[in-house]
């Protein structure tokens, strides 16, 4: 019994010592992650993941707090193919749920991010258009083409991640600029709340919460309201395989 009972002291004695040993570098990590210089080098990698994402460039211009269910104090932007800023946040801060996320890493079901709260200060979106009439933003936000292949394109399938917003929220928003010509919108954006499901192809925005205050509007039409919805967007369909052509 003595030998058992000296056998058990010395076992939880090493587990406790593991999980100090963890818990101490979980901590080193962290204060590491906060550094100046790895704050720096975490903005410009998920920058360079995120290159060919869209047709324009997604820049993280600062990153404030770094911790292991979220980061704070986050700056973006998105410029077009010329370089025009189309849309700046600022004031971002978001949390996450990490065990999801690693455990979706490690499975073969697709990449769950699961982000209980997001919140931005401010956000600047410029409304102009090209000489065709489209939006920049729009054309800033559509998706990378793929590279120039040989093989005939296969069939697209829905998206296996999984995305969830709980809660987004946006303190204020300004809108503006010219999108056809003698329509200039110049709007400001308050309190949005928003919910986001993206699952299988399919997603889902819940509007709870936008309250809207348009100044500049033709014949003094302005809108001062509060908005809610709800969306729900299909997968896309699936396209048919086609031969490149050189």
């Amino acid at each position: 019994m003595a030998h058992t009972a000296r056998w058990r002291r010395i076992v939880g004695k090493t587990v406790l010592s593991v999980f100090g040993a963890l818990a101490a570098l979980v901590v080193v990590v962290v204060l590491a992650a906060n550094l100046p210089f790895s704050r720096r080098l975490i903005a410009k990698e998920v920058t360079a993941a995120l290159a060919k994402v869209v047709t324009g460039t997604i820049t993280i211009e600062h990153v404030g707090r770094i911790g292991l269910t979220g980061v704070g104090d986050v700056s973006a932007r998105l410029t077009d193919a010329r370089g025009r800023p189309v849309l700046t946040a600022s004031g971002v801060k978001a949390s996450i749920r990490t065990f999801t996320l690693l455990r979706s890493l490690l499975g073969k079901s697709g990449l769950d991010v699961h982000i209980d709260s997001v919140r931005i200060g401010h956000v600047d979106v410029l409304l102009d258009a090209d000489q065709n009439g489209n939006l920049l933003l729009l054309s800033a936000l559509t998706p990378s083409p793929p590279p120039a292949t040989a093989q005939p394109a296969q069939p697209s399938s829905p998206s296996s991640l999984r995305l969830t917003i709980d809660d987004a929220r946006i303190a204020s928003t300004w809108a503006h600029g010219t999108p056809t010509p003698g329509f200039p919108v110049d709007a400001n954006l308050r309190d949005l709340r928003v919910d986001v499901g993206l699952a299988s192809g399919r997603t889902t925005v819940d509007l709870r919460a936008l309250h809207v205050d348009t100044r500049v509007m033709p014949a003094g039409a302005n809108v001062h309201a509060d908005v809610h919805g709800h969306v729900e967007l299909p997968p896309a369909p699936k396209k048919l395989a086609s031969q490149a052509t050189s």
